[in-house]
């Protein structure tokens, strides 16, 4: 008999859980969240999210729920899930040899001085970003956006697999 390991349990639903407590921590440290962190741990944060979040396509591919042409014509219509993809590589393998969006993006903080703080301390005024084929995004909103296109899509099929009979599945 196999024994099932906890960071598969569930096949792709375990990462899809994995990349939502990711989201859910963002949300918590993102400036009008309710924990104020250092520039550094919200980057640590992002980055692990956007990790985790372009990880899912391969879990879902690999666990083979959808065709292989759905989920190419996923990333192929969203720009967002392409440039988490480039944002997952470029701070995992620090380059990027086949880029989605830009090889080269760079992240970075913005100040603005004149927007009204929605928290309290020192970095109430900055926001994370990251500049992609001359395109400017915050990477807190860009991760908002991602999952949501993650739950859109996969949503009918947990829909699904949840109606199927006999079904296990771990606790959240």
């Amino acid at each position: 008999m196999k024994i099932r390991s906890s960071h598969n349990f569930d096949a792709w639903r375990t990462q899809l859980e994995r990349t939502r407590r990711w989201h859910r921590r963002l949300k918590k440290i993102k400036p009008e969240g309710t924990h104020v962190v250092s520039m550094h741990i919200a980057e640590d944060y992002l980055y692990a999210f956007f990790q985790n979040c372009w990880h899912l396509c391969e879990w879902v591919q690999k666990s083979k729920i959808v065709a292989g042409p759905k989920i190419k014509h996923l990333f192929d219509s969203h720009e967002e899930l392409r440039l988490c993809r480039d944002i997952c590589n470029g701070t995992k393998h620090m380059t990027i040899t086949r880029p989605s969006v830009d090889s080269q993006f760079t992240t970075f903080r913005e100040y603005d001085w004149l927007q009204p703080s929605m928290a309290e301390g020192p970095n109430s005024n900055q926001k994370l970003m990251v500049r992609a084929a001359g395109q400017k995004h915050d990477m807190f909103v860009l991760a908002d956006q991602c999952m949501k296109i993650w739950d859109d899509f996969l949503e009918p099929i947990l829909t699904q697999q949840k109606n199927e009979p006999n079904r296990v599945s771990a606790p959240n």
